[in-house]
């Protein structure tokens, strides 16, 4: 009946496929949002584009302080 002790280290956050995959939709997302609000909605409404590229990041932050799940481990 030992007791364990746990590392109070951290290790570096870093992003896995599935990260670099919610940052790439922010990233793109948002570029089609200046692009529609530049031409008045002429591709896909500004309104759509934008929520779905908020969705994105915050997904991205979540993968970056959440451990993502998909990161290999040395």
């Amino acid at each position: 009946m030992g007791t364990r002790t746990q590392s109070t280290e951290r290790s570096e956050r870093q992003l896995g496929p599935l990260g670099w995959f919610a940052l790439l939709g922010l990233l793109s997302m948002g570029g089609l949002y200046a692009l529609d609000v530049t031409t008045q909605g002429n591709g896909v409404a500004p309104t759509t584009s934008l929520p779905i590229g908020i969705v994105a990041g915050i997904g991205a932050l979540l993968l970056w302080f959440g451990n993502d799940p998909t990161v290999r481990r040395a």
